[in-house]
């Protein structure tokens, strides 16, 4: 009976051991969080601005071919 009870005690140290990594893995999972949004708001922000750049650029490769046909 005694022994099951200094098992028990072991366990509950190791429970204590664990629970700094823990607190290390949530430190890491918030930072990538904190990370994550303004990546994934830059990201967005770009892909906005690349959209525009492309929708701007076949226009404007539009109107030059336009003009190449007027020219001839």
């Amino acid at each position: 009976m005694s022994h099951d009870h200094h098992h028990g005690e072991e366990h509950f140290d190791h429970n204590i051991e664990k629970k700094p990594q823990n607190k290390i893995v949530w430190a890491i999972w918030n930072g990538m969080f904190l990370l994550f949004y303004p990546v994934l708001a830059a990201f967005s922000l770009l892909m906005i601005v690349l959209m525009f750049i492309s929708s701007t650029l076949s226009r404007v490769v539009f109107w030059i071919a336009s003009l190449f046909k007027k020219g001839e």
